[in-house]
């Protein structure tokens, strides 16, 4: 499978069924991670303010 851009990835049509029991468990862990990452950044002194200027569309 080819890697999809940020803008191509936006695009992809969202599930309507229902998270496995697995992948509850994958999303947990990315979930734990990104916000124990988000917390030790912030702790640095890392500015999170370039993330307001990301293009959402």
């Amino acid at each position: 499978m080819p890697d999809l851009t940020p803008r191509q990835l936006a695009k992809l049509p969202l599930t309507d069924r229902h998270l496995t029991r697995h992948e509850r468990r994958n999303l947990a862990v990315v979930l734990r991670c990104f916000v124990g990452y988000s917390a030790m950044y912030q702790q640095m002194g890392v500015n999170w303010d370039w993330a307001s200027a990301v293009e959402k569309h």
